[in-house]
């Protein structure tokens, strides 16, 4: 009686241990890694040449370029979709989208400022691809108001009786043939109508009371200073 208690005792305990043995290893199993994702560079991984890009002043409507290079310091590759820029007045050239840049590889290009009002001018330029912005460049600078041109021009006062005025006549081409471009009755004449860059002749005669004209003088040549 006595021996066959204790052998249910032991049965039943080797039963339980059994059982929470199973349990635990169950438990203990470790579950399957996540698959690896190719994610890009962050954009602290994406470089410009420049961290600012100062086009210094510039007269309105004149285009003015600067050269930049972006480069992919990451380690795996990245595709650039999308190149944009905060003002207008910024453009950018050179690269074509989309563009696959490998691991430490770069591509080169150029930003444009092309001012249409005066002032200072701040922008920023955002570099993106699919998944995001990569990179961002600062760029800025100042319009400026062209500047407006003039010739003066000035001669010695006829020495014949009766004149009255003087007609002024211009050409583009030394010799001429000359177009008249206006007229004064004392002995000096501002030309506003000039283009900068640009070199005229001048000629002047003399008008007297009868509206007789006189040969024309000796040529003069002006060039307007750019801008």
């Amino acid at each position: 009686m006595f021996s066959i208690s204790r052998c249910v005792h032991f049965l039943c305990l080797a039963v339980c241990l059994s059982l929470m043995a199973g349990c635990g290893g169950g438990g203990s199993s470790a579950a399957p890694p996540p698959p690896p994702t190719n994610t890009p560079p962050s954009s602290s991984s994406f470089s410009f040449s420049v961290t600012t890009l100062d086009f210094g002043s510039v007269t309105t409507g004149t285009p003015k370029p600067l050269g930049i290079s972006m480069t992919n310091n990451g380690t795996a590759s990245v595709t650039v979709t999308q190149i944009a820029a905060s003002d207008a007045e910024f453009t950018l050239t050179g690269i074509v989208l989309p563009l696959t840049l490998n691991a430490n590889q770069s591509a080169s290009g150029a930003v444009t400022f092309t001012p249409s009002k005066t002032g200072l001018i701040n922008a920023t330029i955002t570099v993106s691809s699919n998944s995001g912005a990569l990179g961002t460049l600062p760029v800025r600078g100042t319009g400026l108001q062209p500047l407006a041109h003039s010739v003066d021009i000035s001669w010695t006062a006829s020495s014949t009786p009766g004149v009255v005025r003087y007609n002024i006549y211009r050409s583009t081409v030394a010799g001429g043939p000359y177009t008249a471009i206006g007229n004064v009755t004392g002995t000096a004449f501002t030309d506003l109508n000039v283009t900068a860059g640009a070199t005229y002749f001048y000629v002047v005669t003399s008008v007297d009371s009868s509206g007789i004209e006189s040969v024309v003088s000796g040529e003069r040549s002006a060039t307007v200073p750019t801008p």
